[in-house]
Protein backbone atom coordinates (compact mmCIF):
# COMPACT_ATOMS: atom_id res chain seq x y z
CA UNK A 1 0.00 0.00 0.00
CA UNK A 2 3.02 2.30 0.41
CA UNK A 3 4.29 1.92 -2.75
CA UNK A 4 1.27 2.64 -4.37
CA UNK A 5 0.69 5.67 -2.04
CA UNK A 6 4.57 6.66 -2.86
CA UNK A 7 4.04 6.19 -6.72
CA UNK A 8 0.67 8.85 -6.69
CA UNK A 9 2.71 11.22 -4.62
CA UNK A 10 5.55 11.61 -7.12
CA UNK A 11 3.26 11.92 -9.91
CA UNK A 12 1.07 14.61 -8.14
CA UNK A 13 4.72 16.43 -7.48
CA UNK A 14 5.81 15.64 -11.00
CA UNK A 15 2.55 17.48 -12.05
CA UNK A 16 3.15 20.14 -9.98
CA UNK A 17 6.37 21.11 -10.84
CA UNK A 18 5.42 20.79 -14.78
CA UNK A 19 2.82 23.36 -13.98
CA UNK A 20 5.24 25.89 -12.23
CA UNK A 21 8.11 25.54 -14.94
CA UNK A 22 5.85 25.16 -18.10
CA UNK A 23 3.86 27.42 -19.96
CA UNK A 24 0.53 26.51 -22.17
CA UNK A 25 2.63 27.86 -25.44
CA UNK A 26 5.42 25.20 -24.11
CA UNK A 27 2.61 22.52 -23.82
CA UNK A 28 1.42 23.38 -26.87
CA UNK A 29 4.49 22.92 -28.76
CA UNK A 30 4.65 19.50 -27.10
CA UNK A 31 1.55 18.30 -28.56
CA UNK A 32 1.96 20.04 -31.93
CA UNK A 33 5.84 17.82 -32.22
CA UNK A 34 4.13 14.53 -30.87
CA UNK A 35 1.16 14.88 -33.40
CA UNK A 36 3.94 15.49 -36.16
CA UNK A 37 5.83 12.53 -35.26
CA UNK A 38 2.62 10.39 -35.41
CA UNK A 39 1.56 11.22 -38.42
CA UNK A 40 5.01 11.23 -40.29
CA UNK A 41 5.34 7.79 -39.29
CA UNK A 42 2.06 6.23 -39.97
CA UNK A 43 2.51 7.65 -43.00
CA UNK A 44 5.85 6.12 -43.40
CA UNK A 45 4.58 3.00 -42.33
CA UNK A 46 1.31 3.14 -45.28
CA UNK A 47 4.32 4.15 -47.81
CA UNK A 48 6.21 0.96 -47.59
CA UNK A 49 3.24 -1.58 -47.93
CA UNK A 50 2.02 -2.18 -51.95
CA UNK A 51 5.31 -0.68 -53.57
CA UNK A 52 7.00 -1.44 -56.75
CA UNK A 53 9.71 -0.58 -59.26
CA UNK A 54 9.23 1.25 -61.88
CA UNK A 55 11.55 0.85 -64.88
CA UNK A 56 11.34 3.79 -67.33
CA UNK A 57 13.60 4.02 -70.59
CA UNK A 58 14.04 6.54 -72.99
CA UNK A 59 11.13 8.24 -71.82
CA UNK A 60 8.75 5.01 -71.79
CA UNK A 61 7.78 3.02 -69.65
CA UNK A 62 9.17 -0.27 -69.67
CA UNK A 63 8.53 -2.39 -66.80
CA UNK A 64 7.50 -2.51 -63.47
CA UNK A 65 8.23 -5.21 -60.45
CA UNK A 66 7.24 -5.61 -56.89
CA UNK A 67 9.68 -4.54 -54.69
CA UNK A 68 8.86 -7.78 -52.14
CA UNK A 69 9.81 -9.91 -54.31
CA UNK A 70 14.00 -10.73 -54.65
CA UNK A 71 15.06 -10.88 -58.52
CA UNK A 72 17.38 -10.03 -60.98
CA UNK A 73 16.42 -7.57 -63.90
CA UNK A 74 18.21 -7.67 -67.61
CA UNK A 75 17.03 -4.43 -68.94
CA UNK A 76 19.32 -4.42 -72.09
CA UNK A 77 22.90 -5.47 -72.76
CA UNK A 78 23.89 -1.86 -70.66
CA UNK A 79 22.43 -2.53 -67.48
CA UNK A 80 21.10 -5.04 -64.78
CA UNK A 81 19.03 -3.95 -62.60
CA UNK A 82 18.80 -6.08 -58.37
CA UNK A 83 15.65 -6.26 -55.87
CA UNK A 84 16.74 -7.48 -52.92
CA UNK A 85 15.73 -7.46 -49.45
CA UNK A 86 12.66 -4.59 -50.25
CA UNK A 87 15.70 -2.45 -51.76
CA UNK A 88 16.88 -1.86 -55.66
CA UNK A 89 19.99 -1.20 -56.87
CA UNK A 90 22.01 -1.34 -60.17
CA UNK A 91 23.96 -3.74 -60.23
CA UNK A 92 26.53 -3.53 -63.28
CA UNK A 93 25.80 -0.38 -65.48
CA UNK A 94 28.40 0.56 -68.95
CA UNK A 95 28.32 4.07 -68.37
CA UNK A 96 31.69 5.82 -68.12
CA UNK A 97 30.78 7.30 -64.37
CA UNK A 98 28.84 3.98 -62.93
CA UNK A 99 27.12 7.19 -60.47
CA UNK A 100 23.78 4.70 -60.50
CA UNK A 101 26.18 1.68 -59.57
CA UNK A 102 27.63 3.42 -57.14
CA UNK A 103 24.55 4.99 -55.91
CA UNK A 104 23.91 1.63 -53.96
CA UNK A 105 20.68 -0.08 -52.89
CA UNK A 106 17.90 2.19 -51.75
CA UNK A 107 14.20 1.56 -51.04
CA UNK A 108 13.06 5.41 -51.65
CA UNK A 109 15.41 7.46 -54.08
CA UNK A 110 14.84 7.28 -57.72
CA UNK A 111 18.04 5.26 -59.51
CA UNK A 112 18.72 7.23 -63.01
CA UNK A 113 20.99 6.57 -65.41
CA UNK A 114 21.65 9.36 -67.43
CA UNK A 115 24.07 8.01 -70.43
CA UNK A 116 21.78 5.47 -70.96
CA UNK A 117 18.52 7.14 -69.90
CA UNK A 118 17.13 5.16 -67.48
CA UNK A 119 15.04 5.91 -64.81
CA UNK A 120 14.17 3.78 -62.10
CA UNK A 121 10.99 4.67 -59.37
CA UNK A 122 10.48 3.21 -55.94
CA UNK A 123 6.95 4.20 -55.45
CA UNK A 124 3.24 3.13 -54.10
CA UNK A 125 0.81 1.83 -56.28
CA UNK A 126 -1.76 4.33 -55.75
CA UNK A 127 0.66 6.96 -55.83
CA UNK A 128 0.48 8.70 -59.31
CA UNK A 129 3.51 10.05 -61.03
CA UNK A 130 4.76 13.56 -60.30
CA UNK A 131 4.96 14.95 -63.72
CA UNK A 132 7.74 18.17 -63.19
CA UNK A 133 7.85 20.79 -66.26
CA UNK A 134 10.67 23.70 -66.38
Amino acid sequence: MSKLWFSDLWCVLMLKLIRENLSLADVMLFIIIVIVVVLTSYGMVQKRENRRVYIIKENRYWADYPLSQDRTIVIDEHNTLQINNGKVRMLKADCPDQRCVKQGASDLLPIICLPNHLVVEIRSTNQKRTLIIQ
